[in-house]
């Protein structure tokens, strides 16, 4: 069975409208603890940019993929605030507020350039794989004192993230020395 790019994006569409409505109940079940809210609220952030860029891929509009990929990265850096607090560390809300809007910036700027949107997708990959990698560092610092049943969960998924970024970044950088070269 073979499924044309137009199939996938709806299907894509569903999913992330399903996981935006399931994020935003964590938010209001989460409310009361401060990891859980960063958490929740990154996940939001985190569907509704996948949302985007579904639809993005759907309708051919460029810049709300390009508002996706730059939301996908705030997302993460507020899961990855999330497991901070979670595990007692400084959250370092200052630093990943300014990492966030820096990502956000680099992606409002880059479109207009040659190769602009493969270039865009290598870095919000590599940005992906450094909180990812900040992620599991953080786990395995800090989760020996607080084990829960969600840390080899988190554990897990964020390994799976780390391979699909680095993945996806290999993948744009060869489109774009391959764009480069002709």
């Amino acid at each position: 069975m073979h499924l044309d790019q137009q199939t996938i994006a709806v299907v894509m569409i569903v999913f992330f409208s399903s996981t935006l409505v399931i994020a935003a109940g964590l938010v209001f079940a989460l409310r009361a603890i401060e990891a859980g809210r960063l958490w929740a609220c990154g996940h939001v952030v985190g569907s509704a940019a996948g949302l985007a860029l579904a639809v993005s891929a759907a309708g051919g509009a460029p810049h709300l993929g390009v508002a996706g990929a730059g939301a996908l990265v705030v997302g993460w850096l507020l899961i990855y605030r999330g497991v901070r607090v979670y595990y007692g560390l400084p959250s370092h809300a200052g630093p990943l507020a300014m990492a966030g809007a820096l990502v956000l910036g680099v992606t409002a700027t880059s479109t207009g350039l040659p190769d602009g949107v493969r270039v865009l997708q290598a870095a919000v990959y590599g940005v992906l794989a450094l909180i990812s990698l900040a992620t599991i560092g953080t786990l395995f610092r800090a989760g020996r004192g607080r084990r829960s049943i969600g840390t080899p969960l988190v554990l897990v998924s964020t390994l799976v993230q780390l391979s699909t970024q680095l993945v996806g970044a290999s993948h744009a950088l060869s489109e774009v020395g391959a764009t480069g070269m002709t």
